[in-house]
């Protein structure tokens, strides 16, 4: 594959051409051309895989015992007697394994592919841009297993970047894959002193969060990747100042070869875009900082790109402002 490294960023004042730019039109300026190795699908989604059961606990517990745990977070974990099942509804004995995911900052959700866009109940788009964003599995041997009761999950207030008992609490069933956002879930958290209390059933993500709803003009911004990355082996984000959990994640578009936001963005002139892949094993990463200008293309090359490992790449997110 070959990179195509464009030194503009290009404004479409013509905003009717919008529609019609592509990777071969939206700028004037010749390509310079690199040769590279995009990763496959498969190396990108093990990478991603791997930074997650980097960070997941495990607990091991009798079925008809149930589970009390605590996490090395202090997150308090509640697994009833005789509630776990086969996918066919039979019940399990015997000893099985509770992984528990948590993540609690834009630096590890970032790495782990959970973007914050999220619809509130009167259908405004919104970023969940503070609070804590968990998810429990069960295994017996290599066979996942379910519960047919709710578990529950105590979150101290201390784990969140700000004490405020008007969180709420959201559905990301469907936002592992990118494809759907959060979306709110009405009466299912509780305050008792200091904790949010919330029960679940199994394999659920679950955020507790506050919201920041934008304005339903979409900005028709989109990102301009070297040839060869796509939905299929990166990502692209907007991540934005004093922001520790907000990330906006762009969609590909096949036809144009571009990243863009199918969705409104905060109105907020300065940004970051973070581009994500694999290489060899390791991150391949940029971060540019950018003025949000409507209907602009930006561009984020190969060459503008490094390695890194998840420690390195974690403490580069975490310098952002």
């Amino acid at each position: 594959m070959r990179t195509v490294i464009f030194p503009c960023v290009f404004i479409l004042f013509l905003y009717p051409l919008l529609g019609s730019c592509d990777r071969k039109t939206c700028c004037d300026d010749p390509p310079e051309n690199t040769s590279f190795n995009p990763p496959t699908r498969e190396d990108f989604q093990r990478l991603q895989q791997q930074f997650t059961d980097s960070l997941a606990e495990t607990f091991v517990f009798n079925t008809n015992e149930g589970l009390y745990a605590t996490s090395a977070k202090g997150t308090q974990i509640r697994v009833y007697p005789n509630c776990v099942n086969t996918v066919d509804g039979t019940s399990v004995d015997g000893e099985v394994s509770l992984k528990f995911l948590q993540y609690y900052d834009r630096r590890t959700t970032l790495l782990a592919s959970i973007p914050s866009w999220a619809r509130t109940n009167t259908d405004i788009t919104a970023l969940l841009n503070i609070g804590a964003f968990f998810s429990v599995h069960l295994y017996q041997g290599d066979s996942e297993l379910f519960s047919n009761c709710e578990m529950l999950i105590t979150i101290p207030f201390s784990l969140l970047p700000e004490t405020d008992r008007e969180l709420n609490l959201w559905n990301g069933d469907e936002i592992y894959q990118g494809t759907a956002p959060w979306l709110p879930l009405d009466g299912g958290l509780l305050v008792e002193a200091d904790n949010y209390i919330t029960s679940f059933l199994y394999g659920k993500w679950r955020a507790i969060s506050k919201n920041v709803e934008l304005s339903e003009t979409t900005n028709d911004i989109r990102v301009l990747v070297s040839e060869g990355y796509n939905s299929d082996n990166a990502r692209v984000y907007i991540a934005y100042p004093n922001d520790n959990n907000g990330l906006a994640q762009l969609h590909y578009d096949r036809e144009t070869g571009m990243f863009h936001s199918p969705y409104p963005l905060p109105d907020i002139p300065q940004a970051y875009l973070i581009f994500l892949s694999e290489d060899d094993g390791q991150w391949r990463y940029g971060i540019k900082e950018i003025t949000v200008t409507e209907n602009t293309t930006y561009t984020l090359a190969h060459s503008e790109t490094q390695r890194a490992s998840s420690e390195t790449l974690i403490s580069v997110i975490n310098d952002l402002p």
